[in-house]
């Protein structure tokens, strides 16, 4: 996680990630030291710290150094999340100060099934990113991506303001207001020249039917309001959040409160959050526990059967050390599996919430939707992890979730519950992005409340996304969408 560019007499190598013993399983941390490499003298010099860049920042396998006006450039990106991206930086090789250039590209990240590098082409005058991620089929996806040089930097191509730490694109939400803007503008248009409709003759849609206008709104014309859209956008707003004392959270990025509201994630190492959530995971789900012989199989699988048990016993240590700060939560081995012992009373998991909620018979299913809602609106099941073994997890959850709302959309014509039948859709978009049910379910819904552009801009988004994801065109149509 370095990138490394060749200069006379050597190269510059930028980044890295690893633990100062040498020992990666140690509290391992991002580096974004610059050095430089003399080939002949054999020695390694150190030049600067980079400085303005999160942990876990990493960096792709090249830099392009350009020694004339030394400068540099590279790509970094999240090691933290699978959807990650890649950003186009711009620093100098004598001083720590960078800038970020271009549009971010998309990158799935996960450990070394990835890979990305970026070189510089000096006939075509572009660089160019290439990316490579090994699927689970053992098939290697690979994509391309061009830029023209010289970049601008990225305020120009997309200004941005920073608000409460995060940045918000602002030249989407122009767009986006001005869109809406030209839509209001022309709805009322439409409303003062549209034709008186003759008394007494009305045409109510029949359960499920969607109006379909004759000819839909251009591009310029297609606009809400500016509050029925917001409403649209926001509508995957809850009424309650976790608990931030007492808890640990699982939905999302993995987060875990001690009792007076402190965020302790950060005394997990990479090794011991694995081996806790290993412990917790399995107790919750299957009750029993996990085996010695399977935390070996996923954590030790190299390792001879005592060099395991030395080490299962030294983390296991370190970990009930840790536990010490989160009250109600313990490790035990009074069964012979390896078990958590939680007082549920007085912590929140909401893995657990979310299991109960599954198992429940009593509630109505737009009451477990919105139970369910309440949970997984942090995001997906823990989205910052991609340990192999946790995709049987991942996967259950999903298709858990996605089913209890697509048996609740079936069950419920559109004329009934539009509004709601749109936080489904939104919902299951939460999961599987190119759910063609769910978007399906959400053009329907907006169509009959009158909101056609919206539908429609719903639509196009899906169909980007699927070519996207399948590099292939969805093969239906937008009207014949509303039509089935």
């Amino acid at each position: 996680m370095a990138a490394l560019g060749e200069a006379e007499g050597g190269a510059y190598i930028l980044g890295g990630y690893g633990s100062k013993d040498g020992q990666q399983v140690n509290n391992p941390k991002s580096l974004f030291d610059l050095v430089y490499l003399d080939v002949n003298k054999q020695q390694i010099t150190p030049v600067y710290q980079l400085s303005g860049l999160e942990e876990g920042t990493a960096f792709a396998n090249s830099l392009v150094v350009d020694e004339a006006n030394r400068s540099y450039y590279g790509l970094i990106f999240s090691k933290h999340s699978f959807n990650s991206t890649l950003q186009l930086i711009h620093g100098s090789l004598d001083s720590a100060s960078f800038t970020r250039l271009g549009h971010p590209l998309p990158y799935k990240f996960q450990d070394v099934k990835s890979f990305v590098d970026l070189f510089y082409c000096n006939r075509s005058g572009k660089f160019i990113t290439v990316t490579l991620f090994q699927r689970p089929d053992k098939q290697t996806e690979a994509e391309i991506y061009t830029l023209e040089s010289p970049p601008l930097v990225l305020e120009e191509v997309l200004p941005v303001m920073e608000t409460n730490g995060n940045r918000t694109y602002v030249g989407s939400w122009l767009a986006l207001v001005l869109l809406i803007i030209a839509g209001v503008v022309f709805y009322r248009y439409r409303s003062r020249t549209k034709k008186p409709v003759a008394a007494g003759v009305v045409h109510v849609p029949k359960d499920g039917e969607v109006n379909i206008p004759d000819e839909l709104p251009s591009e310029d014309e297609t606009k809400e309001a500016v509050e029925s859209e917001a409403a649209a956008v926001k509508s995957v707003n809850y009424e309650k959040s976790s608990p931030t004392r007492n808890s640990i959270v699982l939905f999302g990025a993995t987060q875990i409160f001690d009792d007076e509201g402190n965020d302790i994630t950060n005394l997990f190492t990479p090794l011991i959050k694995e081996l806790f959530l290993l412990i917790l995971l399995y107790s919750l789900r299957w009750e029993i526990g996990i085996s010695s012989g399977k935390l070996k199989e996923v954590l030790w699988l190299d390792k001879s059967e005592e060099s395991a048990r030395n080490n299962r016993s030294v983390n296991l240590a370190k970990l009930k050390g840790i536990l010490t700060k989160l009250n109600h939560c313990e490790i035990s081995k009074k069964t012979g599996y390896w078990k958590t012992d939680i007082d549920h009373a007085h912590l929140y998991v909401d893995y657990y919430e979310y299991l109960n909620i599954v198992k429940e018979t009593r509630l109505s299913e737009k009451e477990k939707i919105k139970k369910i809602a309440e949970i997984v609106q942090r995001g997906s099941f823990l989205s910052d992890l991609n340990y192999e073994w946790l995709d049987s997890f991942k996967s259950e959850i999903s298709n858990e979730v996605i089913d209890i709302y697509l048996k609740f959309a079936h069950s419920v014509k559109v004329s009934e519950d539009p509004e709601f039948l749109i936080k489904v859709a939104n919902y299951i978009f939460h999961f599987d992005a190119v759910n063609e049910e769910a978007m399906t379910l959400k053009c329907r819904a907006l169509a009959f409340l009158g909101k056609h552009s919206l539908a429609k801009v719903t639509f196009e988004q899906f169909t980007k996304e699927y070519h996207r994801i399948y590099g292939e065109e969805f093969t239906k149509g937008f009207q014949s969408i509303l039509e089935d």
